[in-house]
């Protein structure tokens, strides 16, 4: 199956998204994940399981998910923490306050201090796997001897959700497609790095 960055996500009721990202897991060299993206009113950003993909077709990306379910998957990205601390005493409710030193003046709130911060700070968690990589379209692919190029998909053995190699995409007005099986990745970080030069990627095979 090949996962193309861009492709339109279709479901059984219609057009869920549009696929922006894939989730690969560089130790096992398996996909786990892509996010669909959802523009409009409520706009998303789902992470969603490959075993939820049931084939390509074309620039197509087809799901079994219906529009709740895919609604009902995490986001890639969400706030966690309910806000600042705060920046005053006087911000704090009374139940969690406590007296400081020897004395405790009630008429002045300076002497109290939480007991507990209130709040923790709001910030982005990502709910992408532990130690997996978010490929998106334009994420450059290095060799040994400079660029060969970005990204353009991925292609994966469906049954087992390992991914088996890459088609790059070298140049802008007359771009060429060149093909890297997924053993010559030598790390994957902001740039995917393989260990061969430019001149030993072949052009993208043709499929049957």
């Amino acid at each position: 199956m090949n996962l193309e960055i861009g492709a339109e996500v279709r479901g059984p009721e219609g057009k869920l998204g549009t696929l922006t990202q894939i989730v690969i897991e560089p130790l096992g060299e398996r996909i786990t994940h892509v996010v669909v993206e959802r523009g409009g009113l409520h706009p998303w950003e789902k992470l969603v399981p490959t075993e939820y993909l049931t084939r390509t077709e074309g620039s197509r990306v087809w799901t079994n998910l219906r529009l709740q379910e895919m609604r009902d998957l995490p986001d890639t990205l969400e706030v966690a923490g309910s806000g600042p601390a705060p920046a005053t005493p006087t911000e704090v409710p009374m139940a969690d306050l406590h007296p400081v030193g020897l004395f405790w003046p009630s008429s002045v709130l300076g002497w109290y201090l939480p007991s507990h911060q209130a709040s923790s700070p709001a910030h982005l968690h990502s709910n992408l796997p532990e130690g997996a990589h978010s490929l998106k379209s334009g994420t450059e692919v290095l060799c040994r001897d400079g660029k060969a190029g970005r990204l353009d998909e991925m292609l994966y053995d469906e049954s087992s959700g390992r991914a088996t190699g890459m088609i790059i995409r070298k140049g802008f007005f007359f771009a060429r497609e060149l093909e890297a099986p997924i053993d010559w990745v030598e790390s994957i970080n902001d740039a995917i790095h393989l260990k061969v030069t430019c001149d030993e990627l072949p052009a993208r095979r043709k499929r049957p």
